[in-house]
């Protein structure tokens, strides 16, 4: 599963609101954020809300819980169609992110949604490793084995690339089937390995 098929996944039939964004100096944007349950149901919606505002805001790439008067670590990301993307994972939300690395520094032009009307050249790491959970997940799966196991699927012989770090770009994230166990019933009954590869096949035979 990609990282947006799990967050899709996650907010099924969950439907996002569009709120208001906090705006400087507001202090809960320079609070330290508390970590989130990412299955608690609370935080399900949260996210849905996340991306339904950072939709509502054209150019907008990215949208954190203190923008929503939240101090609370979830944010949401999706940089598609932007012109400095060299790839993209789709819209996804985080739960609990933390840096693992950050190197290759360089400035960038950038705006904030909760800064309106200004932009200014910040520094930024060309690459970066994030840990963290996506909402109703709880075991890590990092994006580059999730990459490995579909180059051995599909043959692929390129190695992955890791192109210029962008605002929210996250290399690692995780995927926990227990709240649609406990919600639905539902339990999982393959490994990811073996689940990819069905995917594969599916989409091959369309």
């Amino acid at each position: 599963m990609t990282i947006a098929g799990g967050t899709k996944a996650a907010l099924a039939g969950v439907g996002g609101a569009i709120r208001p964004v906090v705006t400087a100096p507001d202090v809960v944007l320079s609070r330290a954020g508390e970590r989130v349950d990412p299955t608690d149901t609370k935080i399900l919606a949260l996210a849905a809300d996340l991306l339904a505002t950072m939709r509502a805001a054209p150019g907008c790439v990215g949208l954190a819980a203190p923008q929503l008067g939240l101090a609370l670590r979830v944010f949401a990301v999706d940089v598609t169609g932007h012109p400095k993307t060299v790839t993209s994972h789709g819209p996804f939300v985080l739960c609990n992110a933390e840096i693992e690395q950050a190197t290759r520094w360089r400035p960038a032009r950038e705006g904030c949604l909760s800064v309106p009307d200004l932009t200014g050249d910040v520094k930024r790491a060309g690459r970066l490793v994030v840990t963290g959970q996506l909402p109703g997940s709880g075991e890590e799966v990092t994006v580059r084995e999730v990459f490995e196991v579909m180059r051995r699927v599909a043959s692929y012989e390129r190695e992955a690339e890791s192109g210029p770090a962008r605002k929210g770009d996250v290399f690692r994230i995780a995927l926990d089937p227990s709240l649609a166990e406990r919600e639905l019933g539902w339990q999982a009954e393959m490994p990811l390995d073996e689940g990819l590869r069905k995917t594969y096949e599916y989409f091959r035979g369309l």
